[in-house]
């Protein structure tokens, strides 16, 4: 090895004898020659850097992260790769904290060079801060470097480095399994009977979406514009969320794209929140409006990433814009990275505690078949006005009057229209009030 670092080796050969220089036959005089070749080294000096994710707070078992101080670990080996010896070897990585580096193992012979095709491993610590939740990811490199003996003098001289490949570790997204009924969509607009599941698309069917547009010759078009730029319907009180969930479905007054891009089985938007106090609205952790289908099921679009504490449980709250604000009636824990709870099969959240009976959760329409309550129209006339279904949610049906081919917040029924029906539907649930709190 020291003749590669050295850069060459030289041998010399030496000959010699005795010359009969008297005649004898026995050689009396000495004679010597000697010759050096030199023949040079072909040296490599380069070395190889590799970063590792390793895990989060020492779980092998968890490979996101989810919360501010959440510790991710790295493994870091640095190989000598080359043929020369490579003295002063240095780990970088700005990711670390502090850019505090920890040797492991690797110095076999503990000289403190990186021997040729020794590999040394290292650890490193990064600290997860509110910026890496933001951005959804971490992504880094760590950067080898050292000084390889060039000349032989058992010093480094000749510069060498290497970068790793970027090493990301991802925010761990919660996902959402959930389902619920509208009371509306279950109803028959002229029997006033409930029908089997599942439920009526009757706003889909007729273009009436927010975003669609509503083609007929005789009674004319209809377009429904996008709320704001947001495009779902929550961005108005008392609500005033602005999320741009429902931005792309929008037809343009396009009869080509007449149905604005939505799903045939979507029925309408619903709003999801979460919170860990049921009785405190003013969470509205990961809220996000959502498409809701006809078998139930909500269906989050766009970027809808929640970064959640996966050791917390939550509860879950569905709004719609004219039905009672309905709550899960536990907490919820989060399960191989989702939430899943199914309004439709049980009793929602309701809290009695003087056994008043004036207080409702779920209307159950069908025998095991559990809707939110329709008729709430009116949630900003007055401050409780959101989370009960009174005169006021009348009135404003009243003040609409009459109207067909219309998105509205009194169309109770759900089918585009504003009727004596929607009237029929808010008289068999006034008044009733709701537990859950929207703040």
């Amino acid at each position: 090895q020291d003749e590669v670092d050295d850069g060459s080796f030289t041998n010399t050969a030496s000959g010699s004898g005795s010359a009969d220089t008297d005649g004898d036959g026995i050689g009396d005089t000495p004679v010597t020659d000697t010759d050096d070749e030199t023949v040079p080294a072909v040296q490599t000096s380069s070395v190889m850097t590799t970063k590792a994710f390793t895990d989060i707070n020492g779980d092998p078992g968890t490979t996101k992260y989810s919360l501010v101080g959440d510790m991710i670990n790295y493994t870091i080996t640095l190989q000598n790769t080359g043929n020369t010896t490579v003295y002063n070897p240095t780990i970088t990585d700005f990711n670390a904290d502090g850019g505090s580096i920890t040797y492991v193992s690797g110095d076999t012979d503990n000289d403190g060079a990186l021997d040729v095709g020794e590999i040394w491993t290292y650890t490193a610590k990064h600290t997860v801060i509110q910026a890496d939740i933001d951005a959804g990811m971490v992504e880094n490199v760590a950067s080898g470097s050292g000084l390889a003996d060039t000349d032989g003098d058992g010093n480094g001289e000749t510069p060498v480095a290497d970068d790793s490949d970027p090493v990301i570790v991802e925010v761990l997204c919660v996902d959402f399994e959930l389902y619920v009924y509208l009371e509306g969509s279950l109803v028959d607009p002229q029997s006033g009977n409930y029908i089997a599941p599942p439920m009526r698309t009757t706003l889909n069917d007729s273009r009436l979406l927010p975003g669609q547009y509503s083609v007929n010759e005789l009674l004319g078009n209809v377009y429904t514009p996008p709320l704001g730029s947001s495009g779902q319907v929550f961005n108005i009180g008392p609500w005033n969320y602005n999320g741009g969930e429902g931005a792309l479905y929008d037809s343009g007054m396009s009869e080509a794209n007449a149905d604005a891009g939505y799903p045939a089985t979507v029925t309408d938007w619903v709003l999801v929140s979460l919170r860990t106090d049921p009785n405190d609205g003013s969470e509205a952790v990961c809220q996000r409006a959502a498409l809701l289908h006809s078998d139930g099921h909500i269906e989050f679009v766009g970027d809808h990433c929640c970064v959640l504490d996966p050791s917390q449980s939550y509860y879950i709250v569905i709004e719609h814009r004219n039905h009672l604000i309905v709550m899960s009636h536990e907490a919820v824990p989060i399960v191989d990275g989702k939430i899943t709870y199914d309004f439709r099969d049980k009793q929602s959240y309701l809290s009695d505690p003087l056994n008043t009976g004036e207080f409702f959760a779920q209307k159950e329409v069908l025998p095991g078949v559990f809707a939110m309550y329709a008729g709430n129209g009116d949630q900003v006339s007055t401050a409780n006005e959101d989370v009960d279904i009174t005169a006021a949610d009348n009135t404003l049906w009243v003040n609409f009057g009459a109207a067909v081919r219309v998105f509205s917040l009194v169309d109770y029924n759900m089918d585009g229209d504003v009727s004596t029906l929607d009237f029929d539907i808010w008289e068999n649930n006034s008044p009733k009030f709701t537990s859950v709190k929207r703040d």
